[in-house]
């Protein structure tokens, strides 16, 4: 053990011992692998930058995203931890349920293969996007994984707190943890550290929790006995496949974030046109892929620490919080169960047009707490904007506020996209909204965006019975 004393007799023993304390901080799975190298792993990311398929937010050493020694010298031995979430509704209600078995050490072999899959008798429920509960009228979508408290804060703590735990039994080890910011791939090391396998919608799936979970690592200079990678059980299934509701997997496991709805609702900048199209109703992420997955749709609840308590107004708190740290459960009850506008905003389903009229302030004090919320104010208020745009003449009660951005709203690219929601909207109203603001409005790509706008719409400012279009210079 790194030539170190220990306070257990064998690498085995601690190694039982840490899994039994990484559970006990509420992690759902846990694994090891050793510290070496992925080399296969730096050959793909090399051909994905090569494919320009690279995200803005990765590392761009393909050698850094697949050698543990970057986030710590010396390091021996990789400790992968998943922890669950809550499923959406949609996932909770396909009706599947897990079954006891032997065919894992955790005692689940998959869903019940005795009951019906919806997703295979209705072979038209793949192409859908997932909708807000209920159907409300101009509330977009979050993904089940955005409407969690922010799990970057939740699970570094208790890595944190396994890391405390090892130098207890190890004295001068060396540690470090990584949960989302890093440089490893995550996936790559909770598959290596056997905690889960790759599906072919190229998430993590963890036996008896799905793809419900986010996944994170302690890497540590203590040798430790690694686990074994489990086999591939997706067999012939390719529901998640199909499921995409644009097409963004090129293949089992080779998803192009250029076409993914999860990627595009984070993407920076403004979308195209088909970007937009693409984008649906989502405010951050999708759950399409996921939600058919025959081994979702047996994952329970995931850990209370996630749930944001705020929305929910009587959310459990957190769980007695790792020595040291307080009770997080807290921090999400300073906000009421209502949203700003009193309409009991939540954060699965949030109000379109409350949201376009948050300040910045009142974003953060609504939002700040939720994983989705790290892309900010303005990310949001732009896919809010589309997904008003994509409902067309259904969401003509937003005029109003789309008018107010139009009009005033400091930023060129938000008041282009405003003209380019009330044109696809339609109606008198927008129209007029539209004509109102083409004589004075300063930016050239805004005038743009709206004479397009209201050619869309078959009328010109000059001519508000909406007859022929003068061409556009």
């Amino acid at each position: 053990m790194a030539g170190r004393p220990s306070t257990y007799a064998t690498p085995a023993a601690l190694k039982a011992a840490l899994q039994a304390e990484a559970r006990r901080l509420g992690f759902a799975a846990v694994g090891v692998a050793a510290a070496e190298p992925l080399f296969d792993l730096a050959a793909l990311l090399r051909l994905r930058q090569e494919r320009a398929m690279a995200t803005p937010w990765e590392d761009p050493d393909p050698a850094r995203r697949s050698d543990p020694a970057s986030l710590l010298p010396g390091a021996r031995s990789v400790v992968a931890v998943a922890m669950a979430y809550d499923p959406p509704r949609a996932a909770a209600q396909a009706g599947e349920r897990a079954v006891p078995g032997d065919g894992d050490a955790n005692g689940w072999r998959g869903p019940d293969p005795s009951r019906p899959d919806p997703a295979r008798q209705d072979p038209d429920r793949s192409r859908r996007r997932p909708e807000p509960p209920g159907e409300v009228a101009l509330r977009g979508y979050v993904a089940a994984a955005g409407r969690t408290r922010s799990y970057q804060h939740v699970m570094r703590r208790r890595l944190e707190a396994l890391g405390r735990w090892l130098e207890a039994a190890v004295p001068g080890c060396r540690w470090a943890v990584q949960v989302d910011t890093g440089p490893l791939v995550d996936r790559a090391w909770a598959e290596r550290a056997g905690i889960g396998w790759i599906g072919k919608n190229a998430c993590v799936i963890v036996p008896g929790r799905g793809s419900w979970v986010f996944l994170g690592e302690l890497v540590t200079d203590v040798a430790l006995p690694p686990d074994q990678p489990l086999a591939d059980a997706c067999g012939d299934c390719d529901l998640c496949l199909r499921a995409c509701p644009t097409g963004a997997f090129l293949g089992p496991r080779q998803l192009d974030p250029r076409r993914c709805v999860s990627f595009l609702s984070q993407k920076p900048g403004m979308l195209d046109p088909d970007e937009r199209a693409a984008l649906g109703q989502s405010l951050y992420g999708c759950d399409a892929c996921q939600v058919v997955c025959p081994y979702n749709r047996g994952a329970g609840p995931g850990h209370p620490a996630l749930r944001p308590a705020a929305f929910w107004g009587t959310g459990p708190a957190d769980e007695p919080a790792p020595a040291g740290e307080g009770n997080a459960g807290t921090a999400g009850s300073e906000a009421a169960s209502a949203g700003p506008d009193g309409t009991g905003d939540s954060p699965v389903a949030p109000d379109l047009v409350a949201l376009l009229r948050m300040g910045r302030a009142d974003f953060r004090r609504r939002y700040r707490s939720l994983t989705g919320a790290w892309r900010g104010r303005k990310t949001w208020q732009r896919n809010a904007v589309v997904a008003l745009g994509n409902r067309g003449a259904a969401a003509r009660a937003a005029v109003s506020v789309l008018a107010e951005l139009l009009r005033a709203d400091p930023r060129p690219d938000m008041r282009a996209l405003a003209a380019w929601a009330l044109g696809r909207i339609g109606g008198g109203a927008a129209r007029q909204a539209l004509a109102g603001v083409l004589e004075r409005e300063a930016d050239h790509r805004v005038r743009a965006a709206v004479r397009e706008a209201l050619a869309r719409m078959g009328g010109d400012p000059g001519d508000p019975a909406g007859h022929a279009v003068r061409p556009v210079p």
